[in-house]
């Protein structure tokens, strides 16, 4: 689910045209508007933007893909933005998530990753930016 805080983050570094991947199928939780209708929807017509989830499961028009497993070693989507409002806690394989997502960007792609603290009392966002191969937090 995305929050208004996520929403208000991930809103300030969206342009025109980019493409985003979503893992998992996300609905909006940002404003009473939004009525927790799907994310990715809701997104590309407000930024006229491509965004593609992509979940386990494979419903609601999301491309079924286990994060737990490598990817095809040329397999990319050069994504200008990733984002991560809640799913890449739920693997069973962090580590290899998070080198899927590495090769899911672009050399200049943003990742926006939620994560929760103690019980949903607290939470941070943090902003990763690929760098030589490498991750690194901003």
């Amino acid at each position: 689910m995305i929050t208004p805080d996520g929403y208000r983050i991930l809103s300030q570094h969206i342009l025109q045209g980019d493409f985003i991947l979503e893992l998992g199928d996300q609905l909006a939780d940002w404003s009473e508007g939004s009525g927790k209708q799907r994310a990715d929807r809701l997104i590309e017509d407000e930024f006229n933007c491509t965004v593609l989830s992509v979940d386990i499961h494979g419903k609601n028009h999301s491309l079924s893909l286990d994060l737990n497993q490598p990817l095809i070693k040329d397999w990319s989507f050069n994504a200008d933005i990733v984002t991560d409002f809640g799913t890449i806690e739920h693997t069973d394989d962090i580590y290899q998530a998070l080198r899927n997502v590495h090769q899911f960007w672009s050399k200049t792609a943003y990742q926006f990753m939620l994560i929760q603290t103690g019980h949903m009392i607290g939470m941070a966002i943090f902003t990763l930016q690929s760098n030589s191969g490498e991750f690194t937090l901003t």
